[in-house]
Parts: C-alpha cells; structure tokens; sequence
C-alpha cells in the first residue's frame, strides 16, 4: 500500500483552518490509547520478568 499524505494533502486546500484543526484533533483522540489500571499482582510480575532479565 502506497503512503502518501492522501485525502490530508486536500483537506488543507479546500478546507478552512478551523475545520482542519478540529480534524486533526478528532483524529488524534481517536487513536488515543488510554493506560491500563496495573494492579499489585501484575506489578510484581513485571518486577520478576526484569529481575530475571538483568541476571
């Protein structure tokens, strides 16, 4: 698949700033990704893993 700026190379020509913003900004909350809750089981675990990936 061919990577080019696609329908973004357009938008800013024939869209007003404004809505360009507000575009980006909906794009950016949509591929927001929130962060997990760890709870104390888990990091414990994470903290083994690395313990036994220093060694």
């Amino acid at each position: 698949m061919i990577k080019d700026r696609g329908n973004i190379k357009w938008q800013s020509a024939m869209m007003l700033p404004e809505y360009v913003k507000l575009l980006d900004k909906a794009r950016m909350d949509y591929e927001k990704i929130e962060k997990p809750i760890i709870d104390e089981q888990m990091m414990q675990e994470i903290e083994m893993n690395i313990h036994e990936a220093m060694k």
